[in-house]
């Protein structure tokens, strides 16, 4: 029988106690809860190497000056991602209305549905909305590279 989930032990924190692994001392299928949840252990983490976070700490260790830096080196399309949707231009037969209040809304898509080609001109910002209709639309998912290739949709 597992150790039970509890409240974070953080002072005034009321979040709960994240599941930290399932094999802790070597008893498969046990669960471990971290005593933090999981917003306390990453401050309480990056604050042991005099950073904000534990994404800090790992960008660091990478070798990048900030997290935003470390994102862009695994995935370097990133940094031509807008702040907005493109299809607001009709791009995609439809105006996009999609109210974007954060980026995570966003995502940047190959036009030419090749997700290797990373060349400027080949790369568009989209909403998850818009994204979801083209890559439907234009079968973006049997292009080469594509995890879902060979997948029936």
């Amino acid at each position: 029988m597992g150790i039970l989930q509890k409240k974070c032990k953080t002072t005034g924190c009321k979040n709960k106690q994240v599941l930290a692994n399932t094999n802790y001392n070597g008893v498969l299928g046990q669960r471990y809860y971290r005593p933090w949840c999981n917003d306390c252990h990453n401050k309480r983490t990056g604050a042991k190497h005099g950073l904000k976070s534990v994404g800090e700490v790992v960008a660091k260790n990478a070798g990048f000056d900030s997290v935003l830096d470390y994102a862009h080196s695994i995935h370097p399309y990133l940094k031509h991602r807008k702040n907005y949707c493109e299809n607001i231009d009709g791009r995609l037969s439809f105006t996009c209305t999609t109210n974007v209040f954060w980026t995570g809304m966003l995502d940047v898509d190959h036009k030419n549905g090749n997700p290797t080609d990373h060349r400027k001109r080949n790369l568009q910002t989209l909403c998850k909305c818009c994204h979801a209709y083209k890559t439907n639309k234009e079968k973006d998912y049997n292009t080469p590279g594509r995890k879902a290739l060979g997948v029936k949709h």
